[in-house]
Formats: structure tokens, sequence, C-alpha cells
């Protein structure tokens, strides 16, 4: 008996970004390499923020460790790993902080990969909301805002909530 569509592996959930990145022109994806506006304003509003240098490596080698497991298919231990990473990044990193959006994002695929698509809803919300934010400020954030939005769409379209994913 064939798979049904619930029961296959959620693999073509994490693609999704890509795939999207993939089908625009390469200018399209290039993020802006300025940081000032014409006028010569910083739009880089978000100096004070954390970069990925200043997370700690045990931090960066739990989500690593967790994307080899997504590439395996055991989203389940993939999950349980992004959790201890988000018990830090709640306890660490500033409300408006880029990598508690990533790992919002991740923890919305994650959760979503398992099955637990209403409790994905809000990581993903959480993800779409930071990066809405930053680029307000700062251009370079705009893909990683299509993206979320992207994984938002989805997200609602799981829980049947299709008008609202338009």
């Amino acid at each position: 008996m064939p798979a049904s569509r619930h029961n296959r592996p959620l693999r073509w959930l994490l693609a999704l970004p890509m795939a999207w990145a993939l089908a625009l022109p390469i200018d399209a994806r290039e993020r802006p390499t300025s940081l000032t506006s014409s006028s010569g304003t910083p739009l880089l509003a978000q100096a004070s923020l954390p970069t990925d240098a200043e997370i700690p490596k045990e931090i960066t080698a739990l989500e690593e460790t967790a994307r080899g497991l997504v590439e395996r298919g055991d989203y389940q231990q993939a999950l349980e790993l992004m959790q201890r990473v988000m018990v830090w990044v709640n306890a660490n990193l500033p409300k408006n902080a880029p990598y508690r959006a990533s790992s919002q994002t991740w923890m919305g695929l994650l959760l979503s990969a398992v099955g637990r698509r209403q409790e994905a809803l809000a990581p993903t919300e959480e993800a779409q909301r930071i990066y809405r934010e930053l680029a307000k400020t700062n251009p370079a954030f705009l893909p990683d805002l299509a993206d979320s939005l992207n994984n938002l769409g989805i997200r609602l379209s799981e829980l049947g909530r299709r008008q609202e994913a338009l």
C-alpha cells in the first residue's frame, strides 16, 4: 500500500527555502553589500546584537549535530537538540537577535516534521516577527523575511488555515 501524504518523511519541508532561493535569479539572491543608504545613513541598526561568532561553540555544535540528524531523517532527536539550543537562546539573546530567529525557524520546521503542527506555529510566527523587525532597518534580512513568510504559510496550511496562509 502506498504511504499516505501524511506518513511520508517531511524532508521536503526543510528543502523549501533552498528551492525558493534556487528559483530566483542569482542577482535577486545576493544580499546587499552596502550597509549605508544613499544618504549615508547606517542601515545596520542592530550593531549591538550578538553575531554568530559570539554564540558559544557548544551551542553551534548542538545545532550542527541537529542538522546532521535531519539529513539522516532523525527529526525527533534533532528536535531534542534544538530544544537545548533554545534554552540557551531564550536565556541569553535579546528578543530581536538574528540567531534567535534562525533557531525559531528550525524549531518550527522540526516540530512540524515530527507531527506537532500546532506547536510549530508559535516559533514560526516568532521567526517571522523577528525577521520583519530586522528587515525594517537592514535590507540584508529581506531574504530571511521571505523564507519566514513562506514557512508561516506552510504551517498555517498544514493546520487547515489556508486562507490565512495565502
